[in-house]
């Protein structure tokens, strides 16, 4: 009878000793899959980057390649789900359609972003966003009211205007010479169009 005791003790502890590892085993791999899951999402990130990357540098050079770039980005955010990604897409694809001439479809892919970046909270794409449609908007020619909306709809958002287009005293730069696309009236140098952010003799439209 002692015997059979201790022998069941021993299967016991056995039992409980395998039962033990089992479980920390498991949950050894569990935390293995959950890293490679965000290893992978994390690969998948970078790649979708680096493909907006390349639609962003060659949207002006040679935009029928950025926008091979960025669809083939916006294809991956969606068979990947990643959806953070998705505005700053849109809104890439809808600048490569500017540079194109289709600012029909830039006005399409613009409105997409701003929804999307609107639910997601994104104050970045928001803020691209409607410094996008107001550059769209100069080039329809429909500058008074639409673009004083657009200023009004950045400031009431706290948003940096980006833009020198939106800038009373920029004017377009026709010299093929110069790659730069503004001309500043004020300070009468040729400049990119994005310094609107920092300049301190930035002043918007009349309202």
């Amino acid at each position: 009878m002692v015997w059979q005791k201790k022998s069941e003790r021993i299967r016991l502890r056995i039992n409980l000793l395998f039962i033990i590892c089992f479980f920390t085993v498991s949950s050894y791999l569990t935390g293995q899959t959950f890293r490679s899951s965000d290893d992978i999402s994390n690969r998948d990130s970078v790649y979708i980057n680096s493909l907006l990357d390349s639609c962003w540098i060659y949207r002006t050079s040679e935009p029928l390649l950025a926008l091979e770039y960025g669809n083939n980005a916006l294809k991956l955010i969606a068979d990947k789900k990643i959806t953070p990604l998705k505005p700053k897409a849109l809104n890439y694809l809808g600048v490569v359609y500017r540079k194109l001439g289709n600012l029909e479809e830039s006005y399409i892919y613009f409105g997409q972003a701003l929804n999307l970046a609107t639910i997601l909270n994104d104050s970045v794409q928001i803020g691209y966003t409607y410094n996008n449609f107001a550059d769209y908007y100069l080039k329809k020619a429909s500058r008074n009211e639409k673009i004083i909306y657009i200023i009004k709809e950045i400031e009431n958002r706290n948003l940096k205007i980006l833009d020198c287009n939106l800038c009373r005293y920029h004017a377009l730069n026709n010299r093929k010479k110069s790659s730069k696309a503004i001309f500043c009236k004020f300070r009468r140098i040729l400049i990119n169009s994005d310094k609107a952010f920092n300049c301190e003799y930035f002043k918007t439209f009349k309202k």
